[in-house]
């Protein structure tokens, strides 16, 4: 009898060794439709966070939120809240807007597919996807805390505690747009490398079928990380530090490079980008056709800078490397580092627009429009 105690006592540890280890090393492994199902019922959660077409479109019921967003001093910087890609004070709302929009593009349309998709690239997209949905979480109870406050009939925009408040929905809302970038960059990996098929030419000469609007999303989820990256962060750090002076506000001189990209492909987006099968090239068709060649001539030059650009912050953050002043200068390698990312952004960046620009003008042209 106590031999059989001992020997069942055993194998319930074995068991519970077994499945201790059964967990540690096979986790559930996720399809490319639970991704897409994952998605969605995010989209579907937040309305307030999306439009109806499923892109990024915060909406703040509340009047008098709007008016400081949309109409308010600067200095205060609610301004920094507004969605219009056209203003220079827009620069949370463009750049998580344009991390989202090759998912809400493609993964939300799809059908059951991706079956050759490794596990392991499926499951780094689910988890990324999930700390996202956490992000949404706590975005969306900051936002109801800053809320709060403008439906009192009358507040000071400089009131510290309403600064508290909006200091702590800025901090959560960049918090969302770094995870939303990392997302982003797997979800582009995974379309890129498993699902869009760039090797089948159904006509001789002409593009592959979804080639252009692919490119225009690529450079749209790329540039969302390196506005994140290389210039966001420091509007968001004097945000945090605000308000400013009221004869000191944040002075943006342009639009971000994501509200830039973004508005080019606003005007296109519904548009036809090629011909049908039974088409033949016309010289509008062909003209898009060189603009989209060109364009992949100058990626390895973009590519190969952005790939400095990324060492050179990875060295030192951009906080350091624009710290410099009367009494503090930089070092010979900081100056070399922020060199190099100041070229990638005022050289190579222009330059990506440029070539995007050529491409939705021929576009439009193509469609009529122009």
């Amino acid at each position: 009898m106590k031999v059989n105690k001992f020997l069942l006592s055993f194998a319930l540890v074995l068991c519970l060794i077994g499945t201790s280890l059964s967990f540690a090393g096979c986790g559930k492994s996720y399809t490319y439709a639970e991704l897409r199902e994952s998605y969605i019922s995010m989209v579907e959660t937040y309305p307030d966070f999306f439009d109806d077409e499923n892109f990024v479109d915060i909406t703040y019921n509340t009047q008098n939120l709007n008016n400081a967003i949309n109409n308010g001093n600067k200095s205060y910087n609610f301004t920094k809240l507004s969605n219009d890609l056209s203003n220079t004070e827009a620069v949370y709302e463009p750049v998580l807007r344009a991390s989202l929009m090759m998912a809400s593009t493609f993964l939300i349309p799809s059908n059951d597919i991706g079956t050759s998709i490794p596990a392991d690239k499926l499951n780094e997209a689910y988890q990324s996807l999930e700390e996202l949905k956490t992000c949404f979480h706590n975005l969306n109870e900051y936002k109801t805390s800053l809320l709060e406050f403008f439906t009192m009939q009358s507040f000071d925009q400089a009131d510290s505690v309403i600064q508290i408040h909006l200091k702590n929905y800025c901090e959560e809302l960049y918090n969302t747009i770094q995870v939303s970038c990392d997302f982003s960059e797997l979800f582009e990996q995974i379309y890129a490398n498993y699902i869009f098929n760039d090797e089948s030419i159904v006509r001789p000469g002409a593009l592959v079928t979804g080639s252009v609007r692919f490119e225009y999303l690529t450079k749209i989820t790329e540039f969302a990380r390196i506005y994140q990256q290389f210039q966001l962060s420091l509007i968001h750090n004097q945000i945090l530090e605000g308000p400013q002076d009221a004869s000191k506000p944040i002075e943006l001189n342009e639009t971000s490079i994501c509200s830039q990209l973004l508005l080019q492909y606003e005007e296109i987006k519904n548009c036809k980008m090629e011909g049908t099968i039974n088409e033949s090239i016309s010289n509008q068709e062909q003209n898009i056709i060189n603009a989209y060649n060109n364009l992949n001539k100058y990626n390895d030059i973009y590519y190969s800078n952005y790939r400095n650009a990324l060492n050179a912050v990875s060295k030192y953050d951009m906080e350091t490397l624009t710290l410099q002043s009367s009494d503090v200068q930089l070092t010979t390698e900081q100056q070399a580092c922020i060199d190099k990312i100041n070229e990638f952004l005022n050289t190579d960046c222009n330059n990506i627009l440029n070539y995007m620009n050529t491409i939705q003008e021929y576009v439009l042209i193509y469609n009529g429009v122009i």
